[in-house]
């Protein structure tokens, strides 16, 4: 089989690491990559197209077992591997795109039986569920923009809301391939032991939440000019105080464009590879100035994929 539904990856745009100390966060499904449910040609199981698909249902049988994801058909989703059904999709794996996510909320949407929640904070817990099969935790904040294909504003851990955001506040979005996959829980980890510190997490507190929540409110009123003078704070601010998350290789055009009139980076998620996520107020000039970085715009027709 093959459908013509598609689970999209997402971009978190704002709340990398400050989500945790209190700030609020917005995530964005970002249309250009994503997968969706195919058969083989032969409609036999091909393990080499299905990849962690079996462990994913025997991860999801074994849960059941504890009075856990009750809602999925493991017979129908065991019965669509036998036939040969995979998940077909060209996010980066190790990006911070939410490759898991988009699968996680594909697994949900065609095996889980208990029809649609409207609590979202429930939906959200049993999808991170679902997704801890990859990652030992889960938020399951990807896998519910995945799967509600729509943007979400996380207030806190456990206050959310779906928004609406302006398609042309996307056309200043860009990601600079760094060309390699990271892992995210060293990085957390350091996160968290450089947050011990009081003068660390108290300059987070009192500079970097603020620019983060003024952000939000900035791109959600579609206000680019305020936008743009708040990314290009949270730029220096994680420039001085977030270095070892950015590949060494980057420092260099992160600083050309601080020093630009027209682009910003910040980290994408982790940060430590994958992606970093730029802002622009002229693409043109941005091409010119990373002319040797492979950028990918955001909602470009034809955009390249990822090294």
């Amino acid at each position: 089989m093959t459908t013509t539904k598609k689970y999209p990856a997402k971009l978190l745009l704002f709340g990398e690491y400050t989500i945790v100390q209190g700030s609020r966060a917005l995530a964005i499904p970002l249309h250009q990559y994503g997968g969706q449910w195919k058969q083989s040609p032969n409609k036999i199981a091909d393990q080499s197209l299905q990849l962690g698909l079996p462990i994913l249902l025997s991860y999801i049988q074994s849960t059941k077992e504890k009075n856990q994801l009750q809602e999925v058909d493991t017979t129908a989703f065991a019965k669509a591997l036998n036939n040969g059904d995979f998940f077909d999709s060209n996010i980066p794996q190790g990006y911070g795109l939410g490759s898991s996510g988009s699968l996680t909320a594909a697994v949900y949407d065609r095996f889980a039986n208990a029809g649609q929640t409207e609590n979202l904070n429930q939906l959200k817990q049993t999808l991170a569920t679902i997704e801890s099969c990859f990652h030992g935790s889960s938020s399951g904040a990807d896998a519910l923009v995945c799967y509600l294909n729509q943007s979400v504003l996380f207030h806190s851990k456990t206050e959310l809301e779906v928004v609406g955001v302006d398609e042309k506040q996307q056309e200043h979005l860009f990601l600079v391939d760094t060309g390699r996959a990271r892992q995210t829980a060293p990085l957390v980890q350091l996160f968290l032991e450089k947050c011990k510190d009081d003068i660390y997490q108290n300059r987070l507190l009192a500079e970097l939440i603020p620019l983060v929540d003024d952000a939000i409110i900035a791109f959600l009123k579609n206000n680019p000019t305020r936008l743009f003078e708040l990314v290009h704070q949270i730029s220096y601010f994680q420039f001085k105080y977030f270095s070892e998350m950015i590949p060494s290789t980057f420092k260099t055009i992160w600083l050309d464009c601080l020093s630009s009139d027209h682009s910003k980076l910040k980290l994408c998620g982790a940060g430590g590879g994958g992606c970093i996520l730029g802002f622009t107020t002229n693409p043109s000039k941005t091409k010119a100035l990373l002319k040797d970085q492979n950028l990918i715009f955001i909602n470009e027709p034809n955009a390249p994929g990822f090294r």
